[in-house]
Formats: C-alpha cells, sequence, structure tokens
C-alpha cells in the first residue's frame, strides 16, 4: 500500500528517527464470489473473485481510531498474471482495489479539510 500513498505522506522527518502521527492497517476479505472467468494464452482459465479491503486509521500517539472505511475491488481480469515456472496456475484471483479512492478518503484525516 505505502508504494500507491503520495510521497509527501511518509512518515518523517528525511533525517533522524522516522515520526508519524497516524497509523494505518489493512485487512483483505477475499470472497468466493465469482465475478469474472479471465481467459489467457495456452487456455488458462482463471476465476476473478469480488474483494473487499477494510482500513482503519489510528492516531498513532493514543492509539484512538481516527477512521473506518471499505473499499471494494472494482478491476477487471489483468492482462498477465504471473506464477513460476513449472508451477501451475492459481485457480482464482482477486480483484484488485482502486488505491486513488482509498487515497480520497484518506486525505481529509492527513491533509485536513479542503478549503
Amino acid at each position: 500500500m505505502e508504494a500507491y500513498l503520495p510521497s509527501h505522506w511518509k512518515a518523517g522527518p528525511r533525517t533522524g528517527p522516522l515520526t508519524s502521527a497516524l497509523v494505518l492497517c489493512a485487512y483483505e476479505q477475499n470472497t468466493s464470489e465469482v465475478v469474472d472467468n479471465c481467459q489467457y494464452v495456452g487456455g488458462v482459465s482463471v476465476m476473478l473473485t469480488k474483494s473487499r479491503t477494510t482500513y482503519l486509521l489510528y492516531e498513532a500517539k493514543t492509539s484512538k481510531l481516527v477512521t473506518r472505511f471499505t473499499v471494494e475491488g472494482d478491476s477487471g481480469c489483468p492482462s498477465e498474471i504471473r506464477h513460476y515456472e513449472g508451477e501451475k496456475p492459481p485457480i482464482t484471483i482477486a480483484q484488485d482495489i482502486d488505491h486513488g479512492k482509498v487515497i480520497a478518503k484518506l486525505r481529509p484525516h492527513v491533509e485536513g479539510p479542503a478549503v
């Protein structure tokens, strides 16, 4: 998740010990609900399943829950799937989460309300 957050949201300062005012926990929940059947080269067929991730944002200093929200997966079949040579490809894969939606939910708590 960190790779998808804006760089100026990372813990700082840039030198010395890292400090953080907020802590984000993510809990992925993949379901068995099939939303698509993805077809790949070589006759590989993989089921795409519905996913959702619940996020809990805490104040680091007090452990107080700041907000809780859930983002549903909304992606289609990926253009490719990866697996190790000699291993069978996965039977199912979960939808990806739109990280832009996560950032939009976090922004008011990290940067303050829009002016």
